[in-house]
């Protein structure tokens, strides 16, 4: 998504932006760094290894006005033991309900977002997860959620959503 961003959005619409990319896991990370020197955009990407905003620096705290995210929504699944999950099962595993991922973001995302203006924060979900649920706790956090597109792929749908705050 950065790599996109950078290279399609930035130059036409935020040209002054600074871009952050992060994951879990080191091999995404890794492999989204050398898609971006292929595309010659090396100096316009930071990548950050962190889950969620973990390993965020203090000095971005109230710095961000668009976020990106795609997160992992999948329930979890109770045959998968901890000790037997493979690094992979992070990018797919949202928890226990598959939203659990996604409040962890939200409770810090407050942090990381800046305090004036507007923010908007795009995201995608899976129609298997408890979106009436979702829905209720990023509104009992102050945000309007919009539904910007929907694509049905094999057992579910795919929902892009963008969720706004406007600050006066």
């Amino acid at each position: 998504m950065a790599i996109f961003f950078a290279k399609f959005i930035k130059p036409i619409h935020f040209p002054n932006a600074k871009i952050y990319a992060s994951d879990v896991l080191s091999e995404a990370i890794e492999i989204a760094r050398q898609n971006a020197i292929k595309n010659n955009l090396q100096n316009d990407i930071e990548f950050i290894q962190s889950n969620l905003f973990d390993e965020f620096s203090p000095l971005l705290r109230n710095k961000f006005e668009i976020i990106l995210f795609n997160p992992p929504y999948l329930p979890y699944e109770p045959y998968i033991k901890e000790k037997n999950k493979k690094k992979i099962d992070y990018s797919w595993e949202g928890g226990k309900k598959g939203i659990e991922t996604f409040e962890k973001f939200l409770n810090q995302l407050k942090d990381f977002i800046r305090e004036s203006g507007s923010v908007f924060i795009y995201f995608t979900f899976s129609s298997n997860s408890p979106l009436e649920l979702l829905y209720s706790k990023i509104e009992a956090r102050g945000f309007q959620i919009k539904i910007i597109k929907k694509v049905h792929i094999f057992f579910e749908d795919i929902i892009l959503h963008r969720i706004s705050k406007s600050y006066l």
